[in-house]
């Protein structure tokens, strides 16, 4: 996990450094929106697996 986490925050840096010197609106937001990913996908994924396994192992 922690790879593409890594992998997210290298594309973000590059897209907002492309948007920024061509002065796309659209790369900024697309590097706006992948460094919020790369945040906050840890978080998510380990909350999805806690919340998908809690019923699961409460049945058995």
């Amino acid at each position: 996990m922690d790879i593409l986490e890594y992998a997210l925050l290298a594309v973000g840096v590059i897209c907002l450094v492309i948007g920024y010197r061509r002065n796309s609106r659209n790369i900024l937001l697309a590097a706006a929106l992948v460094l919020f990913a790369a945040a906050g996908l840890g978080s998510f994924v380990d909350g999805f697996v806690d919340g998908y396994s809690g019923p699961l192992a409460s049945q058995r």
